[in-house]
């Protein structure tokens, strides 16, 4: 068995699993050269070979890089979406500007 990790987005065609950038697989070196022979007609570098030691350590590191990404999004949404209420806000007409 090997452990590799996932370099981009690939769909597993026998068992319809997507894998996503910094997901590690352990898999046997066989499986390794089909997915790295399957995955050749589509240009560049699918799977990385990782050593034992690193292995959890940079999946641990991807999650949360990726886990504060989608929190600085959901932030950057709720930001937008007052910024726009505000502008989108009714301004009252004050008595003294009914006098004018």
């Amino acid at each position: 068995m090997v452990k590799v990790k996932a370099l981009q987005v690939f769909e597993d065609l026998y068992t319809g699993t997507v894998y996503k950038p910094g997901d590690v697989l352990d898999i046997t070196k066989a499986r390794y050269d089909e997915f790295k022979k399957n995955l050749s007609i589509y240009g560049g570098e699918f799977l990385e070979l990782v050593e034992e030691g690193t292995a959890l350590v940079e999946t641990a590191e991807t999650e949360t890089k990726v886990e504060a990404a989608e929190t600085e999004t959901k932030v950057e949404a709720a930001e937008t979406e007052t910024k726009e209420e505000v502008k989108e806000a009714p301004v009252e007409e004050t008595d003294e500007a009914k006098q004018d």
